[in-house]
């Protein structure tokens, strides 16, 4: 990372039409860091998942909002979309689904996660070699030649737990520096579930920093000094 601070907040407000919505937010997520983001519905997590990534409006405006060490204002939305891993409901609910001609593969869903879009390119050899390395541990099947076969089909008429399976690998495909965990493992499968956790336990870089947002403690991979909480209740951030 351009300096240790991968994401960094310092008195941050969010409102619409004068109401608050993030009221008070000072909070860091460094290199390396396991974040539980939590709060009830409507807390606020989304529009503050939404500030990190930089695509809410209001994230420009955000005079104390840094991101890899520089102000929101002084990074492109594109460089962040390759430094930054994000599954959530709203990328669940975007994802195109087209079938027929220009269908994307499941194998060409995970792929965009290299560039953080959502549209089909040619691909170079070390990118085909990652996918077939995250797909063989992570995809559905019975071994590696398997799951490389599963992720030849065409992600529009995969189940809704296996369309979440690849969206959690788009998240993680391109070893992103921040990884933005929102209810990723909706509609999965127990199975599905324990292995994507231990891929988060055991195979994410030192240097890569996750923030994973569930209501359900056990969904989460990691235990005592290996991770850290921040609670937002009623737009007020804190952690705990």
């Amino acid at each position: 990372m351009e300096t240790e601070r991968c994401v960094s907040f310092c008195r941050l407000f969010i409102s619409y039409s004068g109401a608050k919505v993030l009221k008070s937010i000072n909070w860091t997520v460094c290199a390396g860091d396991r974040w539980h983001l939590k709060g009830a519905n409507g807390s606020g997590k989304t529009t503050l998942c939404s500030m990190i990534t930089g695509d809410h409006p209001q994230s420009y405006t955000q005079s104390h909002l840094h991101l890899f060490g520089r102000p929101r204002k002084n990074i492109a939305t594109v460089q962040l979309q390759r430094k930054i891993g994000i599954s959530s409901p709203e990328i669940f609910a975007a994802f195109p689904r087209r079938l027929g001609p220009g269908a994307l593969t499941a194998r060409d869903a995970i792929a965009t996660g290299f560039d953080g879009t959502y549209a089909y390119r040619k691909r170079a050899e070390q990118e085909e070699e990652r996918l077939d390395e995250i797909i063989g541990a992570l995809g559905s099947g019975k071994n590696k030649e398997a799951k490389i076969k599963w992720a030849e089909g065409v992600f529009a008429t995969l189940s809704p737990g296996e369309q979440s399976l690849v969206l959690f690998m788009r998240a993680l495909v391109a070893s992103p520096r921040l990884v933005i965990l929102d209810e990723a493992f909706a509609g999965m499968d127990d199975a599905t579930i324990i292995r994507c956790s231990e891929h988060l336990r055991l195979r994410l870089g030192a240097h890569q920093a996750v923030v994973m947002v569930s209501h359900w403690e056990d969904e989460i991979p990691w235990r005592g000094d290996n991770l850290r909480r921040y609670l937002i209740e009623d737009g007020v951030g804190s952690e705990i």
